[in-house]
Order: structure tokens, then C-alpha cells, then sequence
């Protein structure tokens, strides 16, 4: 199975006070009950590789000592610097391979484009490149800053910018972990780039959130025999905190079963699951652990760590 051994992230220092810039259209309680932060971080707007440059930085911040047989490298980004071409971890893997000795051009690279559901993809997607004993690179990035108006409060006063790296390897003598994906097509339209610009159905985007996640997870849980009660932690994906609020409380969660993760950083799109796992250090939490991510598509993914 695939076995996290670290994770890392990195998160501008720049940050939008969005309760300051629309506070005439909403409350300080909106901000703090419904989306969880008054503020969102935000790259440079002078960055060519920002997506590239945020990868970098969460990846220096892992123990090199860790690294030993990096076979597989995977960036997850639906707005990936030069328009995507080349593949960014690409860029990326030459940049880290001058830094770290123990990666050399045995290595694939390849982007994934998902959004919010993205990070149990690549959990997924990487256990079939690692061999037992070698170990892969997850990188997560979507900067939404660059595709969003900044006159949208719908957009602009919920996401944010941040990276993440997960340091895995394949670990055969471990349990395997056990994952379950969902496609929404015919809601595509909910969440989607028009012209270069971000827009959003916020209201139709909770309500899909407040009436599939829960049952999907019970479902899954039956599957596997297990039960709300037997998971130690939900780490959902942090769309808002009212919808993470909302799918906890219909699922009867106690309060410290599904942690929130938003205030002074937003909805960091497929970084905001690693970052609330390694904000809330994952590590040292008994398993069994959920992991589900929902949003762009619409898709949900769902993973089960024994």
C-alpha cells in the first residue's frame, strides 16, 4: 500500500483581507461562521512560475534524509505555469534533482488535472508507478488567484492560494488503502473557467456537497464494513467552513472528528486535504482515517487509511 511519510506545504505570505474589501455586502459573522477566515493568501501577481516556485518552496521544507528512491513525481493543477506546457513537474523535477542527490532522471513526471477531489487521485494513481520500497512525490498547486475577478465576491473572499508536497512510498507490508471515485458531469457548469475567469454556483455547489458526501461516505463505509463511529478522523476537503460544518453535522460527527482549516488561508482547492493533514498532524492520529474530496467536475473521491 501506499504509505505517507511526510508532508509539507507552503503558503504566500501575501494575504487579502476579503472581510475589509466586501465588507458592505457581508457581516463579520458570515466570514468567520460560513466561510472560515477573514482573509486568503495570494501569490504575486509577478510570478511567471508560480505554480513551479510554491512546489519548490513546501519541497525544501522536507527532511532530506527522507528521500531515498523517488521514482514517480505528480503535480496536481488545473492552472499550471507556461499554460501547462511543458508539464510543470517536469520543471519541477529538474529544479528538486539539482538539490537532492538521491533523484535522478528515473523519475516519471506527469500533471493530473482535478481540482478539489485531485489529492486522492494522485494517492491512487502513484501506487501503480512505486515498486515496494521506492517512493514518490505528490505535489498539489492551484493558485486560483490568477483566474479569479477580483470584483466576485463569490470567488474572491473564498479561495486561496498555497503547495504541497507528500513524501510517499509503496509498502507492501501494510494494509492497502481503500479508495472510491465519483463522477458529476452534468453539474460541470457549477464550478468552470469562461474566458480566462473563475466562476462559481456557491449555492448549488453546497447543496451537492450537503446531499451526496454523507451518504456516499456511509455507503463506502458499509463497504467496508466499518461504521461513522469506528473513524477516528474526516479529513474533508475545506470547501467552507459552513459546508464542512454542514456534511459533519448530518453525519452526527463529534466536533473533533472533522477539522476545519481555513482561517487566514481559504479554500486552497487540492492542497487544502494534505494541508489539514499536516496541519493537524496526521501522523500521530489513530487509524482508521477518511480522506474525501469534492468539488470541480463535479467529482468526489474518497480514501479509507487503515
Amino acid at each position: 500500500m501506499i504509505d505517507i511519510i511526510e508532508i509539507k506545504s507552503f503558503l504566500p505570505s501575501q494575504k487579502l483581507n476579503t472581510y475589509k474589501k466586501f465588507k458592505k455586502k457581508y457581516k463579520k459573522e458570515f466570514f468567520i461562521n460560513k466561510i472560515g477566515s477573514t482573509h486568503v493568501r495570494k501569490i504575486s501577481n509577478n510570478s511567471q512560475e508560480a505554480v513551479v516556485d510554491m512546489c519548490i518552496r513546501a519541497f525544501k521544507k522536507l527532511k532530506t534524509k527522507n528521500t531515498k528512491k523517488i521514482k514517480a513525481l505528480i503535480l496536481c493543477t488545473q492552472n499550471a505555469d507556461y499554460g501547462g506546457l511543458p508539464h510543470n513537474s517536469a520543471i519541477i523535477h529538474n529544479k528538486i534533482r539539482k538539490m537532492n542527490k538521491n533523484i535522478d532522471a528515473n523519475v516519471a513526471c506527469f500533471d493530473i488535472s482535478l481540482g478539489c477531489s485531485g489529492y486522492v487521485y494522485c494517492l491512487k494513481i502513484i501506487e501503480s508507478f512505486l515498486k515496494h520500497g521506492e517512493q514518490g512525490l505528490i505535489f498539489t498547486c492551484d493558485p486560483y488567484s490568477r483566474i479569479i475577478d477580483p470584483l466576485d465576491s463569490h470567488t474572491e473572499l473564498l479561495f486561496g492560494d498555497a503547495s504541497t508536497v507528500s513524501l510517499v512510498t509503496q509498502d507492501i507490508s501494510k494494509t492497502k488503502l481503500n479508495y472510491e471515485f465519483y463522477s458529476y458531469g452534468e453539474h460541470y457548469k457549477d464550478l468552470i473557467k469562461k474566458n480566462g475567469i473563475l466562476y462559481m454556483n456557491g449555492r448549488n455547489i453546497f447543496n451537492f456537497a450537503a446531499s451526496k458526501i454523507p451518504n456516499l461516505i456511509k455507503e463506502f463505509l458499509k463497504k467496508n464494513k466499518l461504521n461513522v463511529k469506528q473513524i477516528n478522523y474526516f479529513y474533508f476537503h475545506q470547501g467552507s467552513k459552513f459546508i464542512v460544518d454542514t456534511i459533519a453535522k448530518k453525519m452526527r460527527l463529534k466536533k473533533n472528528q472533522a477539522p476545519v482549516l481555513l482561517d487566514q488561508i481559504g479554500n486552497t482547492v487540492s492542497s487544502s486535504i494534505p494541508l489539514t493533514m499536516e496541519y493537524f498532524n496526521f501522523k500521530k492520529r489513530k487509524k482508521p482515517i477518511i480522506l474525501c474530496g469534492f468539488g470541480v467536475g463535479l467529482s468526489v473521491s474518497i480514501c479509507l487509511m487503515n
